[in-house]
């Protein structure tokens, strides 16, 4: 099974660059708290948190900024994918995150999982992250 995980704040190149810099390895994007996030994990664990980081965007009076927070909750994420006919998964990444494949298509992020498609094309999985910065898809 491969995942696909598309970015949505950064693009590869922005990735590798942050990769590079931090040491780490780019893992997803979900969201946290209701903002998309991009989650990283990276080698050395942060002396206050874990090994876990996360990114987002932040726009206050037309400033646009990048903010980090601790990523560790991405362990206790339950990620509601789709498991497609050519053993590709798939997944909403936030709420109003529309993804497509297959003939099958999806939405609702961690909020919710709307599918759209004939039920016969897909199955549902769970994805998970282990404290390894591994993906695993049950």
């Amino acid at each position: 099974m491969s995942l696909i995980r598309e970015p949505y704040l950064f693009t590869p190149e922005q990735i590798k660059k942050i990769e590079d810099t931090k040491s780490a390895r780019w893992l997803l994007d979900t969201e946290h708290i209701n903002i998309p996030v991009s989650v990283f994990w990276q080698y050395e664990k942060h002396p206050d948190g874990s090994n876990f980081f996360a990114l987002y965007r932040y726009n206050a009076g037309g400033v646009d900024a990048l903010m980090i927070i601790d990523g560790a909750f991405i362990l206790d994420q339950k990620i509601d994918g789709l498991l497609l006919e050519s053993g590709a998964v798939m997944y909403s990444r936030y709420r109003h995150d529309y993804v497509e494949s297959e003939r099958v298509a999806s939405d609702g992020g961690r909020s919710y999982t709307r599918v759209y498609g004939d039920p016969d094309l897909y199955r549902f999985v769970t994805i998970r992250v282990t404290e390894q910065g591994e993906i695993l898809v049950e």
